[in-house]
Order: structure tokens, then C-alpha cells, then sequence
């Protein structure tokens, strides 16, 4: 059997050998069938059969010489050079392949190569010669531009004619004599001599001129010509950018990025493209990428400066801008306009001053632009800089009412009689501008002329029925008329249904009168026109719960979702009103998995979290919510809170010197920053913050500030001065929050019966707008004083009032607990907090605790263990845990859980020694 497969084997391959042999081409066949395709123009075919003759004959030079004429023919010049080079080897002469490989050099860009090609060849033949040095010189003027290392006249006895006329015009060219250029080039026009050198010196010569479309063209012959020109290539893209042929431009530049992505060049022409055609998002995508792999030059950081401008992203506005303002090389005032609305919109507001100042030409324009960052200046308490920017914006531009307004502006609290002659210029010059007839009529208010104020708002009805007669109504507002006030704004909503302030000051009116009904009724009307209004949505909400209706407005908010799926709003307020009627699971279930939610979607679903304990998701909601709406304050304002909260009050106080850097303006943010140094009891932080608030006048009638100063003495322990400060603050300005404090300043001085005589008072009169906050302070004072039975009742009420929370009824079993009162209730209470907040370990440990004072030990164990590794450095939970253990027996463990107890309090140190004592 093995000899017959063996024989069957050798029958096979002979055959196989016989049919290859017969199917070969010999070397002198595959040229003659090259040959014979180069006559024809067949290039690719001639290609195919001259690498077989290669294959055939490695070691002739000149068929590798004549494969590599072709490849230079389709320009492809990786090959072709490989192919020279294996030819010169070879013996084949360098007065053939020398002029070749200079081309080659040439066409692909390695100039550097091209120019110090002849240092090692030998060229003898004439015309050889002639080319070797011409591409050599084309090359070395694009290379080094150096005429001390290759110069025309040193070479010039070498050229032919022909091609020193070539070498003269691209000299002349580089020279800038363009005159004479244009004169040689018709010259070599006439002669068709070199014409991919021709057409390329007649394409430069047109982008020169401003003659993209005739450039295009050029550059489009030589591509015919010289298929595979990579400098070509991308000029062809620059010409048609130019001459605003963006599709073509397109097209071309997607060919070159698929051979390179990261090609800087092509990156910067894609990000121009999109830039003509205002897609800033990819103009800025491609300028951003082109800048990463290498190319810096102003036109790249424009495009993506602007266009980050145009897409608000104005942290890599600034970048860009900012790095050009720089460059010495570099002066645009147009770059510094544009960098200074960036830098005042970030709030550096002193470094737009500078990039206005640097200005080298400014005109009647630039006034607003002067007059807005002097009150940006102002706002941030510059006064002196303010009033230098706002009279150079008044020397651009007396006319301007934007500069006037401004103006005005500086002289409120100051100068309100010069506050109103600029704003009378004002509304003189253009009756039609709203603001302007508003803040004349609020500077006669400020001025305690109501009758002057009344009388703007009469004049302003007489060219804006709907408009001066809401300008009433707000003058009575304001002056405390509400009868007046609601006449007026009714009048208003007469004439214009769809008037937003009126119907808006209507809605506040009804809340302060607590008119629930009319609440609804006038918020209906809003989102009739205004569908996404959040005031009138979450009015809409809250008058439904207080009339009970909470159904029928759950139904009319699905309605208007139903009628347009992309209204967000509605869908958020559907859930503001589950979450506010004891269904915050329902409202997770309505956003959780929602996209682009709007700022109340995103507070509802985030202040849900909070409520069911889940702090965690909470806060990564309002984070969320503060990159979709980065220039908006609410977001970082209700992750401050919720880091409060937790009792982080670092992290609240580090988000808050954050939110400052984001919004230098906004006075709130200084003040709560004095509150959580106050609170840190940072005490030197909190005195330099103190004394910066103290110097700003905006500042000299605040109600906050003897607060805190009250605050930092009880930190202090100095009661007695805490005292007077914050009962000095609470007269100004009573509040649950100056009420807890100086409830606490007054428990430190021994005081109790009079702070709870102030609380009780400040419960009596502080019904709204925060009851459900106050009366759990009030409460939470009850338990602090083992007034439990007080603060049991309170947090029942409040249960029944608002709904089941996981912290209302966790407070409620707890104090039940205390005041030795139903178990069973407390154990109700109790089951039902973790249940809506399974991960916190306070609530565990409420339940756990309860449970074993009802001699739940099997109960009480698993949930105080629980609780004792959710949070470890609670001392309150481990003191609870650690008599379990000893109730039960277990001393090793107890003592293990008692040595985590760290700086207790006086209570908790008695009740240690206590525990200690059993082991």
C-alpha cells in the first residue's frame, strides 16, 4: 500500500510541474508584453509583467530601472525609489537613475534627500545633469530657502535652457517678484515644457493672486499629470477652502485623513470646513486634534477658540484666546474683544479689563462692551476700575443706553437723582426699551417718590398698555399694596393674557394670601402659553396637594406630557407631585432612566434620592445636573446642601469655593462660605471672609452678618457675646436658622427656659414658607432638652402633615422610644425608615435599638451589627452595639466595639464608663 501512494505522489507533482512550465512566461516575453502595454498607455498592466521579468531576473538593473520609470509615472513613489535604488546596485549608471530618484525626492517632499543627492552620485550626461540639478534646486528653495548652500548661478552652466527658465521663475517666485514670474511662465506655457512644473508654478502663482478657482484647477492638471504629488494634495484642499468650494474640499480631505488621521494639516482643514459652514462642534474637534498632534498656528487656535465660543464651552474658549493674546508675533483686537467676553462671562473680570485695554483701535462699538465689564468690575466691589471703564465707554459712545443704563446702575444707593437723569436719557432715546422704563421707575421708588414711579408707569401705558400697567403693579408690590397691586396686574392680564410678569406676580400674591385655588387657576394660565415655566409648574403641584386635588393635577400634567412627549417640564412636575405625596419610588421610576432632563427634573430627581436616604445618588443627580447646566447656580447650590446634609461640611465648604470661581458675583456664595468656615470653625478663614463682606457696601444693612459674627463667638464657647449677636440677628431678621443658633447660644449660657419661650414664640409666627424645616428643628430641640414627649408629638404631626420620610419617622420611633411610650409604635416607625432607607446607618441602628429595649435580641443583633459596619466611627451606634453584646455575653466582642469609641462627649464618656464597668 506505501509503494503504490508513493507512486501516485511522484504521477502528481510531475504533473503540477508540467502544467506551471507550461504556463511560465520567459523574461523576454514578460518585457515584450510591458513594452507593448507602455505603448498603449496601459501602465498597470506594463507593471504587473515587468515584476514578473523582475521575478525572473532579480539581478537585472534594468528592468528594475525601467519599473521604476513607470512608478514614478503613476506616482507611486515608495516603490519607485525602491526600484531605483535596487537598479543602482545593480550597475545600472547614475545618469539614469540619479535625474529619476531627484524627482522622486522631489514630488514625495524628502527635500532635505533631493538636495544632497548629488553629494555621492556622478552625473555626466547633459540632460541627466540638467534635471538631477533642477529638482535638486526646486527642492532646496523649499527646504531651507538658503541661497548660500545651492546658488542658481553655480549651477546655472549645467542647466539646459528649458529648464534654467524653470529654475529662474520658481527663483523669482520665491522672491516675490511675481511680475516676472508671470512673464516666464508664458514663456514656459508656449513651450509645453515640464508641465507639471508649468501648471504648479501657474497654480502658486493664482493662489498668490487670490485666484482659488484657477488654483483649483492647476492643482487638479498636476494631480492628472502626477497622480500621487503629496504637497499637491493638500494644497488642492486649501485652494478649494478658498474658493469656497467646501463639498469638493470635503471629499479631498477625507481621502488624505483615511491615510492619516492624526495628520495635523488635514485635521486643521477638516475643522476649517465645518468652521465655514458654522458646525462648530466638528470645527472644534478637528482644530482641537490638529493642535494635539503638533500644529500650533493662529489660524487652528481661532477656529477652535471661536468655535468652543460658539458652543459655550468658554474654559477652552479662554485656552485658545488667551494663548493667542499671547504670542508675540500675533495682535488681532477682534481676538481681544472676543477674549474678554469669555473672560467676563468666567468672571475674570480684571483680566478682561487688561485684554480691553490692550486694544490698539477702538470705536463707537466697543462702548457696550467697556460699559459691561465696568459693571462687572462694580458688581465684584472694583468701584475705582469700574468708573474708569464705564467713562471711557461713555467717551466711545455718549449716545449708547447700554453704557447710560450702566451708568445708572453705578449710582444706585449713591446718587439716585443722577441715577434717574441718565435713566430718563434713557427711555428719551428709545421708548420702546423695557428695561430702561422699569429701572426709571424703581429709582423714584428707591427714592421714596412712589407718585413719580406711578407716573413712569403711566407714561410707559400709554405706548405699552399691558407692559405700564404690569409696571404698576409691581410699584405697589413692592411699596406693600398688594390690593393695588392685584387690580393692576388683572388690568394687565385683560389686555395681554399671555403677560408673563403679571400673571407671575400674581402667583406670589396668591401664595402670600395663601390662595391656593387662585394659585392654580393663574399657573394654568401660564403653562397655557408657557408649557415648561417652572414657577407655574411647581405652583401647579403645590396648590394641588393643599387642595387635595393632587389626582386631577397628576392627570392634567400626564395630558400635557401626552400632547408633546418632548416636554420635559410637565413629566418633572408629575413627579415633584409623587415625590410630595408619599410616592418617591414612583417618581425615580418616572426620570430615573429619563435623558436631557430640565433643571427640575434634574432637582426632583435628585431631592427624591435625598428623601429616601440614598445620599449617594443624590448627589451624583445634582452633579449631573451641574454639567448639563454648567452656568447655572441651583445645581451646585443643592449639592453644597446635600454635602451639609451628611455633615460634610468640608466638601459643602470646597463646592462652594468652586461655585465662587464659576460665579465671582453672586454674594450668596461668599456668605455661605463664612458659614461653613464658621461652622468648620476655621475661625481665622472665617474672620478675613467676615471683614472682606463687611467691606463691600452692598453688604452694610445684611441681616447675616451679626449672625455669624454671633456663630464664631459660640464657637468660640464666649456664650454670652454669642447671645447678644444672634439675638440682635433674630430681631432683625427672624428665622428657624438664627433661631437655632441662638437657642444654642442660650443652652450654653443656662438659659433654657428662655430659649425654648423663643422658639415656641418663633414656631407661633413662622408658618411659612419652610414650617416643615422649622418645626423639625423645634423638635429636634425637644429631644435635645429629653423633652421627648414634646418632640414625639412634633415629629407625629409633621408625619401626618407631610408624609412618611425615612428622617421624620426615624426621629419619631426614636423619641417614642425615649418618652417610654408605645414600643409597638416605635417599632412601626422604625421598620418602616429603613425600609425606605436601607443603606443609612443611623436608622439601623433607631430600629436595631428599639428592638432591644423590646428584648428582640435576635432582631436587635442583626440590624446594630449592620449599622456598627456602615458606619464604624459612629460612637452612638458602637455605645448601642457594645450593650447588646454585654447583654448577651459576649464581653470579647463588646470590648473590641467599645475601643472604637473616639472623642466622646460628656454623655457618651459617662455611658462608656458605665458599659466599661460590665465587661
Amino acid at each position: 500500500m506505501k509503494s503504490i501512494k508513493f507512486s501516485k505522489l511522484i504521477i502528481a507533482s510531475t504533473l503540477a510541474i508540467s502544467l506551471v512550465a507550461c504556463g511560465q512566461k520567459t523574461t523576454e516575453e514578460s518585457l515584450v508584453s510591458a513594452n507593448r502595454f507602455i505603448q498603449s498607455g496601459k501602465t498597470d498592466a506594463a507593471i504587473i509583467e515587468l515584476k514578473n521579468a523582475v521575478s525572473l531576473a532579480p539581478e537585472d538593473g534594468s528592468i528594475r530601472l525601467t519599473l521604476g520609470k513607470l512608478y514614478v509615472q503613476k506616482g507611486t513613489f515608495d516603490a519607485a525609489e525602491k526600484e531605483l535604488h535596487k537598479a543602482r546596485e545593480r550597475g545600472v549608471s547614475d545618469d539614469e537613475v540619479i535625474p529619476l530618484l531627484a524627482q522622486v525626492y522631489y514630488y514625495s517632499d524628502q527635500f532635505d534627500a533631493a538636495v544632497k543627492l548629488l553629494d555621492t552620485a556622478k552625473v555626466s550626461e547633459p540632460s541627466a545633469l540638467s534635471t538631477a540639478l533642477l529638482f535638486q534646486y526646486l527642492a532646496y528653495l523649499q527646504s531651507t530657502k538658503d541661497t548660500t548652500v545651492i546658488s542658481l548661478e553655480d549651477i546655472k552652466a549645467s542647466l539646459s535652457e528649458q529648464d534654467l527658465l524653470v529654475a529662474e521663475a520658481f527663483t523669482n517666485f520665491y522672491n516675490k517678484d511675481y511680475a516676472q514670474t508671470k512673464a516666464q511662465l508664458q514663456e514656459l506655457v508656449k513651450m509645453s515644457y515640464r508641465p507639471v512644473e508649468t501648471e504648479y508654478l501657474n497654480a502658486l502663482i493664482s493662489y498668490i493672486s487670490s485666484d482659488y478657482a484657477s488654483a483649483v484647477d492647476s492643482f487638479k492638471q498636476i494631480k492628472k499629470l502626477m497622480p500621487q504629488p503629496n504637497t499637491v494634495n493638500f494644497q488642492l484642499v486649501e485652494s478649494m477652502i478658498k474658493a469656497e468650494q467646501l463639498d469638493e474640499a470635503d471629499n479631498e480631505a477625507d481621502k488624505l485623513l483615511k491615510l492619516n488621521s492624526n495628520n495635523p494639516l488635514i485635521n486643521f482643514y477638516k475643522g476649517n470646513i465645518a468652521y465655514k459652514r458654522k458646525n462648530f462642534e466638528q470645527a472644534s474637534l478637528y482644530s482641537e486634534k490638529a493642535i494635539q498632534n503638533g500644529l500650533d498656528s493662529v489660524s487652528v487656535r481661532m477656529i477652535a477658540g471661536v468655535s468652543a465660543y460658539q458652543l459655550e464651552s468658554f474654559e477652552h474658549a479662554y485656552k485658545h484666546l488667551n494663548f493667542l493674546s499671547q504670542r508675540q508675533d500675533f495682535h488681532s483686537d477682534d481676538v481681544n474683544r472676543l477674549l474678554a467676553r469669555v473672560q467676563l462671562i468666567l468672571g475674570y473680570n480684571i483680566e478682561a479689563s487688561d485684554s480691553l485695554q490692550s486694544l490698539q483701535q477702538m470705536d463707537r462699538s466697543d462702548a457696550e462692551l467697556f460699559s459691561l465689564t465696568g459693571a462687572k468690575l462694580a458688581m465684584s466691589g472694583n468701584f475705582g476700575s469700574a468708573n474708569d471703564l464705564l467713562n471711557q465707554a461713555q467717551e466711545l459712545d455718549g449716545s449708547n443706553n447700554a453704557v447710560k443704563m450702566r451708568l445708572a446702575a453705578m449710582n444706585i444707593g449713591k446718587d439716585e437723582e443722577q441715577a434717574i437723569a441718565l435713566l430718563k436719557e434713557v427711555v428719551d432715546n428709545d421708548k420702546d426699551l423695557a428695561i430702561g422704563w422699569m429701572q426709571l421707575a424703581m429709582a423714584h421708588v428707591r427714592n421714596g417718590d412712589r407718585a413719580a414711579a406711578l407716573d413712569v408707569a403711566k407714561q410707559w401705558y400709554e405706548i405699552d398698555k399691558a407692559n405700564g400697567k404690569t409696571l404698576e403693579g409691581v410699584i405697589y408690590f413692592n411699596s406693600g399694596d398688594l390690593d393695588k397691586a392685584l387690580l393692576a396686574f388683572n388690568e394687565a392680564i385683560l389686555i395681554t393674557p399671555q403677560q408673563l410678569g403679571a400673571n407671575q406676580y400674581l402667583l406670589q400674591i396668591y401664595e402670600q394670601r395663601k390662595q391656593p385655588l387662585e394659585i392654580l387657576t393663574v399657573a394654568k394660565n401660564i403653562l397655557s402659553f408657557s408649557p415648561n415655566n417652572s414657577q407655574a409648574l411647581i405652583a401647579v403641584v403645590n396648590s394641588g396637594k393643599q387642595l387635595q386635588q393632587n389626582l386631577e393635577v397628576e392627570a392634567y400634567l400626564e395630558k400635557i406630557h401626552k400632547m408633546d412627549s418632548s416636554n420635559k417640564g410637565a413629566l418633572s412636575a408629575l413627579a415633584l407631585s409623587k415625590r410630595l405625596n408619599g410616592q418617591p419610588k414612583l417618581a425615580i421610576q418616572l426620570l430615573g432612566e429619563v435623558d436631557g432632563l430640565d433643571p427640575l427634573g434634574f432637582m426632583t430627581l435628585g431631592d427624591t434620592y435625598i428623601q429616601l436616604g440614598d445620599t449617594k445618588q443624590g448627589l451624583a443627580t445634582y452633579e449631573k445636573w451641574g454639567v448639563e447646566y454648567p452656568n447655572t447656580l441651583y445645581p451646585y447650590l443643592r449639592q453644597i446642601g446635600g454635602h451639609e446634609l451628611i455633615g460634610n461640611d468640608q466638601r459643602a465648604l470646597e463646592l462652594t469655593e468652586s461655585a465662587m470661581q464659576i460665579f465671582p458675583s453672586e454674594n450668596m456664595l461668599t456668605l455661605l462660605q463664612l458659614h461653613y468656615a464658621t461652622k468648620l470653625n476655621q475661625i481665622k478663614k472665617a474672620n478675613l471672609i467676615l471683614k472682606k463682606i463687611k467691606q463691600n457696601p452692598e453688604n452694610n444693612n445684611n441681616t447675616l452678618i451679626p449672625y455669624y459674627e454671633g456663630q464664631l463667638a459660640l464657637n468660640a464657647m464666649d456664650y454670652e457675646k454669642a447671645e447678644k449677636l444672634l439675638l440682635k440677628a433674630h430681631n432683625l431678621y427672624p428665622s428657624y436658622i438664627s433661631a437655632a443658633m441662638l437657642g444654642k447660644a442660650m443652652i450654653g449660657n443656662g438659659h433654657i427656659t428662655q430659649a425654648k419661650a423663643m422658639f415656641e414664640k418663633q414656631l407661633s409666627i413662622q408658618g411659612t414658607p419652610s414650617p416643615q424645616k422649622f418645626r423639625g428643628i423645634v423638635a429636634s430641640f425637644y429631644t435635645y432638652i429629653g423633652d421627648y414627649n414634646k418632640a414625639a408629638g412634633m415629629y407625629k404631626d409633621l408625619l401626618v402633615q407631610f408624609g412618611e420620610t425615612a428622617a421624620l419617622l426615624n426621629n419619631f420611633a426614636f423619641n417614642t422610644l425615649m418618652a417610654n411610650a408605645d414600643l409597638e409604635e416605635a417599632i412601626t416607625a422604625a421598620t418602616k425608615a429603613v425600609a425606605l432607607a436601607p443603606e443609612n446607618g443611623d436608622i439601623l441602628d433607631t430600629l436595631g435599638w428599639i428592638q432591644f429595649k423590646d428584648n428582640q435580641m435576635g432582631n436587635a443583633y442583626v440590624n446594630l451589627s449592620k449599622a456598627a459596619v456602615m458606619q464604624p466611627a459612629s460612637n452612638a451606634i458602637n455605645l448601642h452595639f457594645a450593650e447588646l453584646l454585654i447583654s448577651m455575653g459576649n464581653m470579647k466582642k463588646a470590648n473590641e466595639i467599645l475601643d472604637k469609641v473616639k472623642r466622646p462627649t460628656n454623655e457618651e464618656s459617662k455611658r462608656l464608663m458605665q458599659l466599661r464597668s460590665k465587661l
